[in-house]
């Protein structure tokens, strides 16, 4: 169906989102299992935990503040992912079109990483890369993070 959804305040084991068009607005969640998936619309939280957390969107963007999560996935067909947070365990963020901001409130040397663009900048705590595609290895990490947009910028910053 088409329309805005708008969710405040719930701790919920598991909460499943469907919409054909209409932008999600999610405030004040904690919950186990957040699965959200749109059509046309955008997607845009603050102050949400999650174990588990899968966005998609074919049209829109997805914008996460203040975002606690373990084991996430975002992605857009057509759309910019921004979030400022914390991922822990495995992370995936994917757009074919459109740019990538992450402000991670965990440290670098923290994180496994790799990020990759096929027409784009990657821009790493405000220094630009002359690489499409950027690994950062570290073996022991618990945390780890894949980026990937076709056509669009990258910008991580991390926790100093």
């Amino acid at each position: 169906g088409a329309g805005n959804i708008h969710v405040r305040r719930l701790s919920s084991q598991q909460l499943q989102i469907e919409s054909g068009a209409g932008d999600v607005r999610l405030q004040d969640l904690t919950v186990n299992r957040l699965s959200g998936k749109s059509g046309l619309g955008n997607y845009r939280a603050d102050r949400v935990t999650a174990e588990d957390t899968a966005i998609h969107t074919g049209n829109g963007d997805i914008r996460m503040t203040l975002f606690a999560g373990k084991g996430t996935s975002f992605s857009s067909g057509n759309g910019n992912i921004a979030l400022e947070g914390t991922l822990h365990g495995k992370s995936e963020i994917r757009t074919h079109m459109g740019d990538v901001q992450l402000r991670l409130s965990q440290p670098e040397e923290t994180l496994d990483y790799e990020i990759e663009t096929n027409l784009g900048d990657l821009i790493l705590s405000g220094r630009g890369e002359d690489e499409n595609r950027i690994r950062h290895r570290v073996p022991s990490a618990a945390d780890i993070l894949h980026v990937k947009t076709n056509m669009g910028n990258v910008r991580m910053n991390f926790r100093q």
